[in-house]
């Protein structure tokens, strides 16, 4: 169930970062995760994780 709830939230980031392309109402990928976390106060840690996914995604960390 981890799996896949950090699936979920990685999916919600990069919805939000699409949208944060195609709008001028800009929020941040940092103000966005604080307002996941306030929402599912339990899932914090699978947010961080989907977060740290995202942005090895994003950096482009290759891990060996």
């Amino acid at each position: 169930m981890t799996s896949h709830s950090i699936l979920f939230y990685e999916n919600q980031l990069k919805q939000q970062i699409m949208k944060n392309l195609s709008s001028e109402h800009f929020i941040s990928l940092q103000a966005y995760i604080k307002k996941l976390i306030q929402d599912n106060p339990d899932d914090y840690k699978n947010i961080n994780y989907a977060y740290l996914n995202i942005k090895r995604e994003l950096v482009g960390i290759i891990e060996c």
